[in-house]
């Protein structure tokens, strides 16, 4: 019973020398969900699992193509990922129908929401985007000097592209869209935001968040990274996060003009390697996995479905939403601190102090769902 840190130590590095020799179907994982519930009832207290629906996060992820490709770069952590992540590149340029330019890759979006608000920042002036959406990029603009004009959404939740225009002026440097919103997973139709990009970039930088799109009903069909082509204002962000699991592997990227990714990259702090190469193999291994993509897809779709009902049947008020999450009132629920309730309980969901009553929830596997509206009902 007496286990010593060394014996330990040993025993893990044993462990990670045996990898090797093992199959790699004993190492990688899957992502079916009967598999993986059995996985989650070993973590923990298997009668009160951790149920985790606050960060959006894929359950399902990373693929078994994800997981194999990061035991195969293990051998080339020794080495900076310079030619990987020029492999990557052109994949994701391939994959979209652009040029290789037009791409550059960071660890995790957030870097590169992170660098457009330092750029934005540095001019000072407006950046301008609406209330309540994944602020970040504003944010960090304000740190650097620009004053940030928050925009009401529209009555129906939808980001308010006619109250941005209206606060636009010669002083604005940065119009900010996040398509799918977050956190109200509303959708503008590709029409009406290319109309708005075309026009609002001929007066500043527009930066289009497409963190979600892959959950959307078209799909990238909605993008408007062909736009980036011939358009210097114009930035289309994505992620590796969402869809397809590797948010603790931080991998995003940036669509644009090639001068405008030019002017980026002299920004970048860490000289276009920020991400890892076992990150950078997980991310070129998932691109266009369509079988995975699209079980994600499903599964996401049942887990709203399944939500739906059930605030359908509590008279919950909700935002149909076109992502892996849901945003819905909180008064049914009284005086009740829904979140700190359900956290109690070993459940975890977001809410804002700016957003009062409401809150997020992410979804889950069915039981994990479950879970979640089995608790919630209780409440109510």
């Amino acid at each position: 019973m007496g286990l010593s840190r060394r014996s330990i130590l040993k025993g893990g590095l044993f462990a990670s020398a045996a990898l090797p020799l093992m199959g790699v179907s004993k190492v990688v994982g899957q992502w079916r969900e009967n598999e993986l519930q059995q996985e989650l009832a070993v973590v923990g207290n298997p009668d009160n699992p951790l149920v985790k629906l606050n960060s959006n996060e894929n359950p399902y992820g990373p693929s078994d193509k994800a997981r194999q490709a990061i035991i195969e770069a293990i051998d080339s952590g020794n080495r900076y990922p310079r030619p990987a992540i020029t492999k990557l590149t052109k994949q994701i340029a391939e994959y979209e129908g652009l040029s290789p330019d037009q791409i550059i890759i960071t660890a995790g979006s957030t870097e590169l929401l992170g660098v457009f608000g330092l750029m934005a920042g540095m001019q000072k002036g407006k950046v301008i985007g609406c209330d309540p959406t994944f602020d970040f990029m504003l944010y960090f603009a304000e740190k650097y000097s620009s004053h940030w004009v928050k925009v009401p959404l529209t009555e129906d939740h939808q980001y308010n592209l006619e109250g941005i225009r209206s606060e636009m002026d010669d002083d604005t440097k940065l119009v900010f869209i996040c398509n799918p919103n977050n956190p109200t997973g509303g959708e503008l139709s590709k029409d009406d935001l290319a109309l708005f990009c075309a026009e609002a970039s001929k007066r500043c930088m527009v930066y289009v968040d497409e963190a979600y799109i892959e959950f959307s009903k078209d799909g990238l069909k909605s993008s408007l990274a062909n736009m980036t082509r011939n358009n210097r204002n114009l930035v289309v962000g994505r992620t590796f996060s969402k869809i397809y699991g590797l948010a603790g592997l931080r991998v995003g990227y940036a669509i644009g003009h090639p001068d405008t990714i030019k002017e980026v990259r002299r920004h970048l702090q860490g000289r276009s390697v920020t991400a890892s190469a076992t990150s950078i193999a997980a991310a070129s291994a998932s691109l266009g996995d369509e079988e995975f993509l699209g079980h994600c897809r499903k599964m996401n779709d049942q887990a709203k479905d399944i939500v739906y009902t059930s605030f359908d049947e509590l008279e919950i008020d909700y935002i149909p939403s076109s992502t892996n999450f849901i945003l819905f009132r909180t008064e049914k629920f009284g005086a009740t601190d829904i979140r700190k309730e359900l956290q109690r309980q070993n459940i975890l969901i977001r809410d804002y102090q700016h957003v009062p009553g409401w809150a997020r929830v992410s979804m889950g596997t069915s039981d994990e769902m479950k879970a979640f509206l089995k608790a919630t009902k209780k409440m109510t």
